[in-house]
């Protein structure tokens, strides 16, 4: 009949569903252990799935963008972002991509979204500091990266940022978290 079949359909495309999720898993702790070869390769075979999935997305864009393939990382996030725009991870991820290509506006731009989409993710005050800083605006990238080390006093990359950027404005206070 008509029900059986349907469930059988359903059956299986749940099956493939968590067998995607664990290549989605075995990607990211591939990723995790610095292995991003491997990673591309579990990624892939998840990949599919991805079009319902915007993590299995962002796992093999990450993947992609850590073997050199930047320019299909960014195809990758945004197809992410067009299946989950409030996937503020794809947009931090973008924004990487973007600042690569020397396009510190643009990415400037999704890391304004993306912390309105997850503020309490303090990195990307950091990363929002080295777009500004890119573009010459100091004043307004300290006050990122300040930030950034008042979110996470304990962050060894964002006390760095912030040291280095007062260092190059010759500015010598210390902020108080």
């Amino acid at each position: 009949s008509g029900f059986l079949v349907f469930s059988l359909v359903a059956l299986w495309g749940s099956r493939q569903q968590v067998a995607a999720d664990r290549q989605n898993m075995l990607a990211s702790s591939l990723m995790r252990i610095d292995r991003p070869d491997l990673a591309v390769q579990e990624a892939e075979k998840a990949a599919p799935y991805g079009v319902w999935d915007p993590d299995i997305l962002f796992v093999y864009g990450r993947a992609l963008e850590a073997t050199g393939g930047s320019s299909e990382a960014k195809k990758v996030y945004q197809d992410c972002l067009r299946l989950a725009p409030w996937a503020w991870y794809a947009r931090d991820g973008l924004a990487g991509v973007l600042l690569r290509e020397n396009k510190p506006v643009e990415a400037l731009a999704e890391i304004e979204i993306a912390k309105g989409l997850c503020p309490t993710a303090y990195h990307l005050w950091s990363n929002a500091g080295g777009a500004l800083a890119s573009i010459g605006a100091n004043r307004e990238a300290l006050a990122e990266f300040e930030q950034a080390v008042r979110m996470d006093p304990k962050d060894p990359a964002a006390q760095e940022n912030l040291r280095r950027m007062r260092a190059a404005m010759g500015v010598s206070e210390i902020i108080d978290p």
